[in-house]
This record gives C-alpha cells, sequence and structure tokens, in this order.
C-alpha cells in the first residue's frame, strides 16, 4: 500500500508532461497537415527527362510545327 503514495504521483506527473508536450505541439502546427508530407515520399524528386523536353518545348512559342502561321492565326480563319 505505501507504494501507490510513490507510484501515483510519479505517474500523475508523467500525465501532466505527456499532456503539456502535445498541447505545445498541437499550438506549434504539427499536425497541422497530414496529407502532404505522405505524397512528398511518393513524389518524383526530378521531373522525368522526356517529359521536361516536351513541356518546354509546349511553352515556347517560337518552337512551332513547320507549316504553322507565324501571325497567330489559325488555318480555319484564313481560308474564308
Amino acid at each position: 500500500m505505501s507504494v501507490l503514495y510513490i507510484a501515483l504521483p510519479v505517474a500523475l506527473g508523467l500525465v501532466a508532461v505527456f499532456a503539456w508536450a502535445f498541447v505545445r505541439t498541437v499550438e506549434q502546427g504539427a499536425y497541422d497537415d497530414l496529407e502532404t508530407p505522405a505524397l512528398r515520399a511518393i513524389a518524383d524528386d526530378e521531373p522525368v527527362p522526356a517529359l521536361a523536353a516536351r513541356s518546354s518545348t509546349a511553352s515556347d512559342p517560337s518552337a512551332q510545327p513547320e507549316g504553322a502561321p507565324t501571325d497567330g492565326t489559325t488555318t480555319s480563319e484564313s481560308g474564308a
């Protein structure tokens, strides 16, 4: 029975420390975004070279196919 005089305050002290640590991490925002870290783990770090080459030519307006109008019109507008 005398062991309860020591074990009970120690247990309550540990509960208080863990409760304080939990409240502190919640206030700092440690649990705000639970999805992004999981998605970061499966995301590719570097783009695939073939896809990077395609996206760079698609964003370059000077890279037009042969025979494409250079004045910004399409072939359907110039015909009628």
